[in-house]
């Protein structure tokens, strides 16, 4: 069953990324931008900055916590942060994971009140960990899943952040039933994993 379910993944993974190499790819729909070229209504005077606040309308958003919560080598690679968060929605549980170069995984409380780190690879930590994602074998046992795309490699993990398995990027040897994709990594073609 675990072969059957890391060859799915596998072959899921490798089906997206080349989906997403053959296929241009629009983060927006650019029909929603063809009457941008209007002029906006007059309106008053534009609101002062509140410290702590921001955003506009009914979509203002309060700083309730700063950076200051984060483990010293969370906050020393901050500025590198890219990726997202997987919240563990099970009942009882409610902690967000994510993960930065350099500093490893990282599990925020459920209250939102504290934000320590896990043991991580260093494997892991050597790298940029793009996304996150928590999924639950048939039994229900958590793991989670950090992409990575500048080394070709997606891993998982409990979620205590002890490494389980990494996915390395396909080798040209494989064989996916797809003359396409074995011909583009028998080529040396890219594998750069960004979302599980």
């Amino acid at each position: 069953m675990k072969l059957l379910t890391t060859s799915a993944l596998r072959d899921w993974i490798i089906l997206v990324a080349i989906g997403s190499i053959a296929a241009p790819a629009c983060a927006h729909d650019p029909r929603a931008y063809a009457k941008a070229s209007q002029a906006p209504a007059a309106s008053a005077a534009a609101p002062r900055p509140v410290p702590g606040i921001s955003g506009q309308g009914k979509m203002r958003f309060r700083v309730l916590y700063t950076s200051e919560r984060l483990p010293q080598e969370a906050r020393q690679v901050l500025v590198k942060a890219h990726g997202g968060f997987a919240v563990d929605r099970r009942p009882g549980r409610g902690e967000t994971y994510f993960a930065l170069p350099g500093a490893g995984i990282l599990q925020i409380s459920a209250d939102l009140k504290s934000v320590r780190g896990l043991d991580t690879s260093e494997d892991m930590k050597r790298v940029n960990l793009h996304n996150t994602t928590l999924w639950y074998t048939p039994e229900g046992v958590p793991y989670l899943v950090f992409p990575a795309n500048d080394a070709g490699k997606v891993f998982t993990t409990t979620l205590d952040g002890k490494l389980v398995h990494t996915l390395n990027a396909p080798t040209g040897d494989e064989d996916f039933e797809q003359p396409e994709i074995d011909e583009y990594f028998l080529g040396g073609g890219n594998f750069a994993p960004t979302d599980v």
